[in-house]
């Protein structure tokens, strides 16, 4: 596969900043962290790039690269192009949606093979679904959810447990009796979502592990019915999420939070 080479101006002259460059197939990794960091994230980021064209009826493009620095002025270099709101201390990041996307990290552990999961997810579902960044539930609870996962020899996705994030941060909220109610979150519109990150991320990955491990396929239902176009609105995943589980709201609210509360013990 020729790679193509379309890259604005204002990135080229970066290209000095990331000198460690590994392709696998339509996928790169630059860095200026090492040429092992570069060619270990690409060749993960080939999986993830499989995995999700093989789960998601679109993609936002043919190719994908991802530029990892672990410095911040290299990255505010950046920033300048393709704004994003900078965290000291946490995991930074930002992407330039040109011809197909480029994706630019400051991550905050190594190997940051969960950024690319969780990332990468939302570019793919985007694509197939715009209307998922309206009540981002979905798209944040699988995204959370795929980002604890691991490749496993020839190729799958197996997802262990939780994401600690999530368990630490849903034990905190249930101690306190404050956990958003289920039929709430699932309609929290996206910036009241975003207002409440700690409970609506945490509580939202809590519930697609708990679905993955005791629903059935529900999951995988979800997803059909946003490939095939069945589902055009967030009441209508949520209603097939309710026939798919053959559960009440409640029912499902009470199912996931007894799940979620043996990490707590």
């Amino acid at each position: 596969m020729s790679f193509p080479e379309t890259d604005p101006f204002w990135l080229q002259d970066l290209a000095p900043d990331y000198p460690y460059a590994y392709q696998v197939a339509n996928v790169r990794v630059f860095s200026d962290i090492s040429p092992g960091f570069s060619s270990e994230h690409a060749e993960h980021l080939k999986l993830v790039w499989d995995f999700f064209n093989a789960l998601y009826a679109r993609n936002r493009g043919g190719w994908l690269d991802i530029y990892y620095t672990t410095d911040a002025e290299t990255f505010q270099k950046v920033v300048r192009h393709c704004p994003t709101i900078f965290i000291p201390g946490a995991r930074n990041l930002t992407a330039c949606y040109l011809d197909y996307p480029r994706w630019f990290i400051l991550p905050y552990q190594i190997p940051d093979f969960g950024t690319q999961l969780h990332e990468i997810g939302h570019d793919f579902l985007f694509a197939t679904w715009p209307q998922s960044e309206d009540f981002p539930w979905f798209k944040e609870g699988t995204a959370m959810y795929l980002e604890g996962g691991i490749f496993m020899p020839g190729g799958p996705l197996e997802v262990p447990e939780p994401h600690s994030y999530c368990t630490t941060l849903f034990q905190k909220y249930d101690q306190q009796s404050a956990l958003i109610p289920l039929y709430e979150l699932v309609h929290l519109p996206k910036a009241d979502f975003l207002a409440d990150a700690e409970r609506s991320y945490s509580q939202s990955c809590i519930l697609f592990n708990y679905l993955q491990g005791h629903e059935s396929e529900v999951l995988e239902r979800l997803i059909e019915g946003i490939n095939s176009g069945a589902i055009t609105s967030n009441d209508q995943l949520i209603e097939l999420l309710l026939v798919s589980t053959e559960k009440s709201m409640e029912e499902i609210e009470e199912s996931y939070e007894v799940y979620a509360r043996q990490f707590g013990r």
